[in-house]
């Protein structure tokens, strides 16, 4: 018989079976050229994120919102169990999504944002999605960790400030039946109105030397671009090339 005293440490000790996994995200990184997450494990990341909140995009789309790009490592640690010898799937991280929690960053301002989504139970979000990763392999994942719901609600109360927050990020899968997920993941993402998506007014009057890129994978995030010109009344993005000097 199994006292009830005992169950406390009879779950610890389950919960000890995937102490010999070790599941992480690397680093967010940016998409190559054909707008697929890399899946080097020594592919340069970005230490932090930026987000324009405008909406909706001058051509009339929603904005999208961040989509976040992290390489997981299964750096699992083969152990000498017996049950799994000749299983191909041994040890394979089956990946079944993320949880992303919105926080504060460290000014006050910035707990503004959160409580405002908070009002709205717009704090917290679950992403599905599968992919697999093999012992001792990397993959590149992809998901939102500001979605375009969250991204309106902010833009409700940005204004013309930049204030940054902070994405909380957990995979979460299973290896070998047991239950896995990351450890915690933070990401600054720093909030802003019109500082990626440009709309430049009527195509005659842009310059010369504008930018006019508008980026194929992530428009109003990061390096991207977003820019936009109006002639003969339609929004024409990106913006028609200038005219050859004579």
């Amino acid at each position: 018989m199994i006292r009830l005293s005992s169950l406390p440490l009879l779950l610890a000790l389950a919960a000890c079976t995937t102490d010999n996994y070790s599941v992480v995200l690397l680093r967010n990184v940016v998409p190559n050229a054909m707008c697929v997450s890399s899946a080097d494990e020594n592919a340069v990341g970005l230490l932090h994120g930026t987000l324009d909140v405008t909406n909706p995009l001058p051509d009339g789309f929603l904005n999208p919102g961040y989509e976040l790009r992290p390489v997981a490592l299964n750096g699992t640690v083969a152990t000498p169990d017996q049950t799994m010898v000749g299983n191909p799937n041994s040890h394979i991280f089956f990946v079944q999504g993320a949880e992303v929690e919105l926080v504060a960053g460290v000014s006050s301002q910035s707990q503004e944002i959160i409580d405002h989504l908070a009002s709205r139970g717009l704090t917290e979000r679950i992403n599905r999605f599968s992919t697999s990763i093999p012992p001792n392999g990397v993959a590149g994942l992809a998901f939102l960790a500001i979605d375009e719901e969250q991204t309106a609600a902010i833009g409700e109360v940005l204004g013309n400030r930049l204030i940054q927050i902070v994405a909380r990020v957990q995979v979460f899968g299973e290896i070998d039946d047991s239950n896995i997920r990351t450890p915690l993941f933070e990401y600054p993402i720093t909030l802003c109105t019109g500082c990626v998506v440009r709309q430049y007014g009527e195509c005659a009057l842009v310059p010369a030397s504008a930018d006019r890129e508008v980026s194929e994978c992530n428009p109003t995030q990061d390096d991207g671009g977003y820019a936009c010109c109006t002639q003969n009344g339609e929004i024409l993005c990106p913006p028609p090339p200038p005219p050859e000097q004579p």
